[in-house]
């Protein structure tokens, strides 16, 4: 697989977390920016306390297929911080916060390709995936953790995920253990 980033590429993270390590070892490893990506009022607070290097760049608005201002309920556990649009009856949070297109997101940011995207959207990546296809954008490589049996989703909408990118050049280097972490790369790189 060729495709190695350099200190020019661009990446994007998006679903923060409290958890940096990738994107830190991106910054770490070549030298490039990671913009990374995260509305939920957990993550910002805790992105507001770090001591971040220049190359990571925080951006407090989510991914979806199109621009708008999503519910989104909190994990039920004080300690836990993915916050998601599917509806929890187990939430004792539900907040407003603003999503965009990966599109817009681009062009906001000035940037025509991605050499990089990882997503951990919590279920999000589904129409996202679909979005993405359809306009086009055709990143590098792919890193998403795909939430089957969470959210309503099942292993099919992830088959057919994984399908949609394959149909569209994209090869499948990598299926973590427990089955919910891929990577993908565009064949032709």
């Amino acid at each position: 697989m060729n495709g190695s980033l350099t200190t020019q590429s661009v990446v994007y993270c998006f679903g923060v977390g409290t958890d940096i390590s990738f994107d830190l070892a991106v910054i770490g490893s070549f030298g490039c920016t990671v913009d990374a990506f995260d509305p939920t009022p957990r993550c910002i607070a805790w992105v507001q306390v770090q001591d971040l290097p220049a190359g990571f760049k925080f951006h407090d608005v989510g991914l979806s297929n199109k621009t708008e201002v999503l519910r989104f309920s909190a994990p039920p556990e004080d300690d836990f911080v993915s916050y998601t649009v599917a509806e929890r009856s187990d939430s004792c949070e539900v907040v407003e916060l603003p999503v965009e297109p990966l599109d817009e997101l681009m062009n906001r940011l000035g940037h025509e390709t991605i050499d990089l995207l990882k997503m951990d959207i919590e279920g999000s990546e589904y129409p996202v995936i679909v979005d993405m296809m359809a306009k086009g954008i055709m990143p590098g490589q792919i890193c998403v953790e795909f939430h089957h049996n969470m959210y309503g989703y099942t292993p099919d909408d992830t088959r057919k995920a994984v399908a949609m990118l394959r149909a569209a050049g994209y090869a499948l280097h990598y299926v973590s253990q427990g089955g919910h972490e891929y990577g993908f790369h565009r064949a032709d790189t």
